[in-house]
């Protein structure tokens, strides 16, 4: 995301004294601050001269509201379009600013302004609400402790290769911000250290709840065995179907990615990768 930002009471003020206009109708819910700023608000559409919101980022919010009333004329605050705000980041807006909680709501509600909807309709009045709180859930891997997992058993497990695979999870792609979801192997030849079995899918999901790419995740998950078991090797494969290739783009609904990282042993000893690949069931 880009830098926010923060605008003052001050210059909020100062911005909409470049209003000339007469009654205006403002976009809820920016819009009904700048109204209120203006001092000419009005709730019937209908009496207004102008439609005002606090920002415009594309223009299409304001293309939509003018062809519904094309005898009206816009206003807002912000105005992306032009170049001297164009520079801006995310703006925070002081009446935003002042209630923190409310910032990721906003940005949904300016989402689905952007596709067109009416934020008001019955269907979408929790709707800001529901997206952020699945976010909060589906990219909870940013407050993961990794740490914790890796309370460890000494001594165990040497001269045996571990292996947890099927693991299934649900990450988002950082480009689209669409799920990828597959299954995860995890294998590792330990030396003197190994870790409850029900840890190594809590790592796999403690990156996959983050925004990603399989290719890093797929890294992170076999750098982080190795760094804190050290052992003799790890291997980690992952197969995925990605959102982004089956609704958008390409859109081939049947293609899965591959990755793989094989570290230490399985990477240098051919019979050991093959023992590996063969009890992930990667080959036969």
């Amino acid at each position: 995301m880009s830098d926010k930002y923060y605008m003052t009471w001050e210059e909020a003020q100062a911005r909409a004294s470049r209003y000339k206009g007469g009654a205006c109708y403002g976009i809820p819910r920016g819009g009904l601050y700048v109204a209120a700023m203006l001092g000419k608000a009005t709730d019937n559409i209908q009496e207004a001269e102008y439609i005002v919101d606090d920002i415009t980022d594309s223009g299409k919010t304001a293309e939509r509201w003018l062809t519904l009333y094309p005898d009206k004329k816009f206003f807002s605050l912000v105005d992306k379009t032009t170049v001297a705000d164009s520079k801006l980041g995310w703006v925070v807006f002081p009446w935003e600013a002042a209630d923190n909680e409310h910032s990721p709501t906003d940005a949904v509600r300016r989402l689905l302004e952007y596709i067109g909807e009416d934020c008001n309709r019955e269907g979408l009045l929790k709707t800001p609400q529901r997206v952020v709180k699945a976010y909060d859930e589906m990219l909870d891997g940013y407050t993961s402790n990794i740490d914790a997992l890796f309370t460890t058993f000494d001594g165990e497990g040497r001269d045996q290769i571990i292996a947890v695979k099927d693991i299934s999870f649900v990450s988002m792609c950082e480009h689209h911000m669409l799920p990828f979801t597959g299954l995860a192997h995890v294998a590792y030849l330990p030396v003197n250290k190994v870790i409850g079995a029900s840890k190594i899918p809590r790592l796999v999901a403690a990156f996959a709840h983050r925004l990603q790419i399989q290719e890093r995740l797929t890294e992170q998950v076999a750098s982080t065995l190795m760094d804190k078991l050290q052992p003799a090797g790890v291997a980690v494969i992952i197969q995925a179907t990605h959102e982004c290739m089956r609704c958008r783009g390409i859109k081939c609904a049947t293609s899965k990615l591959v990755t793989s990282v094989m570290l230490g042993e399985f990477r240098n000893d051919v019979n050991t990768k093959q023992e590996v690949l063969a009890l992930l069931g990667i080959i036969k």
